[in-house]
């Protein structure tokens, strides 16, 4: 097996991470941000409050995320090489489709990488192409590394989301069928790792074949109420948060616990351990408590910050057509404008009064021009799509 230098495998990666905003671990940057929903904002004075969303912004990918993917491509991977005419020789990892998963699969890939010492080819896309030009991007850049057949050479590709590959569209489906013609290919020198959205998974299993064509396949595991807890910790201790007796519901958890160990519970149950939901629940349920100064002389403004119980909002009702256009960013995971009216089979001028509407509900969030479902909203809407027979994972 050649061995590439380690200069060049984390040029790569770096290159790729700078495009998501990301730096690798030993830069003395932020790992990652997080998408902090503009309309949810603590009651904070305004510079406390930026200061705080600036911290939630910068934390980290949750580490059980990290440590999941590592372990699973670890076995996999290990597993391939011993026998290569396995047709096991790729990894699908998913995610729920308020998380960004190629962000987390850019983290966990510098370490995997300088470990195993293989050639890393990512393919270099941030966004999806225009659909009629997703095919020959594909093909541009996985055939652009032809493998020789006497070489023993491992490449593995990296297929960062898989949203990006297809749009649901009478001619959105060419890329994904040009995957499953590499994934069906017998290449014993190629390893392949995907990302996904889960909701993006499951539609592509009903309308094509590409999960047969793919081996091992994970999906992120819930954060527990422990791991948020540690998660959230630095903010906690740089702000000085603490969480209020009257308002922690005290049916979920003993007696004995502490109000802390009570709030992390709850901020589990109503985010489904997703740490983007969580991050959006945690902003929501923070209060400020002014301290009344005795001296009114005194110009500083002076108080503390609260916790309250952690309750996702109620999800406004959504006729069928609002149904279909949250589907559709749930399914891809984002959209331009242009690209959801495409994938409605709508005209655009149809489509931007409804998106202008869910978006002053707080359902919608955007960001330049691209549109995603608000975090805090997908537990309820996720629950309404499938009471509605959407094909949607619940689990």
């Amino acid at each position: 097996m050649a061995i590439i230098s380690k200069t060049r495998i984390f040029k790569q990666l770096e290159n790729w991470l700078s495009k998501y905003g990301l730096s690798l671990p030993w830069d003395t940057k932020e790992s990652s941000q997080l998408p902090v929903s503009k309309r949810w904002q603590p009651e904070l004075p305004n510079q406390l409050s930026q200061q705080l969303l600036d911290a939630i912004a910068n934390l980290p990918n949750h580490p059980a995320n990290i440590q999941s993917i590592q372990a699973t491509l670890e076995n996999t991977f290990d597993i391939w090489r011993k026998n290569p005419n396995s047709i096991s020789n790729s990894v699908v990892i998913l995610s729920s489709p308020v998380t960004a998963v190629s962000s987390i699969l850019a983290q966990t890939l510098t370490a995997w990488a300088e470990e195993k010492q293989v050639i890393v080819n990512i393919l270099p896309l941030t966004a999806r192409p225009i659909v009629e030009n997703i095919d020959s991007q594909l093909r541009q850049h996985l055939s652009s590394h032809p493998q020789n057949s006497d070489s023993q050479t491992i490449e593995v590709i990296v297929i960062p989301d898989l949203g990006w590959c297809f749009l649901r569209s009478l001619s959105g489906f060419a890329g994904i069928e040009y995957l499953e013609s590499l994934l069906n290919e017998e290449n014993n020198n190629r390893f392949w790792i995907i990302g996904s959205g889960q909701v993006g998974w499951e539609y592509l299993k009903s309308v094509s074949n590409i999960a047969g064509y793919c081996g091992e396949v994970l999906t992120l595991p819930a954060i527990d109420p422990e791991e948020l807890d540690a998660w959230f910790s630095p903010i906690i201790k740089e702000f000085n948060i603490s969480f209020n007796n009257s308002n922690i519901d005290q049916e979920l958890s003993s007696s004995d616990q502490d109000n802390r160990t009570k709030y992390f519970k709850q901020l589990n149950e109503i985010s489904q351990g997703i740490s983007t939901v969580a991050v959006q629940g945690f902003i929501q349920s923070i209060n400020y408590q002014k301290i009344e100064e005795q001296d009114s002389n005194l110009e500083c403004e002076s108080g503390y910050i609260i916790a309250d119980k952690p309750e996702l909002p109620d999800l406004p009702d959504l006729n069928l057509k609002e149904q279909y256009l949250l589907y559709s960013l749930l399914l891809h995971g984002e959209h331009t404008m242009k690209t959801l009216a495409e994938s409605l089979g709508d005209p655009v001028l149809e489509v931007h009064p409804i998106v202008q509407k869910l978006r002053s509900k707080g359902i919608i969030d955007q960001q330049q021009k691209i549109l995603k479902v608000n975090p805090i909203h997908y537990p309820k809407l996720q629950q309404e799509l499938a009471r509605n027979n959407f094909l949607i994972n619940t689990q």
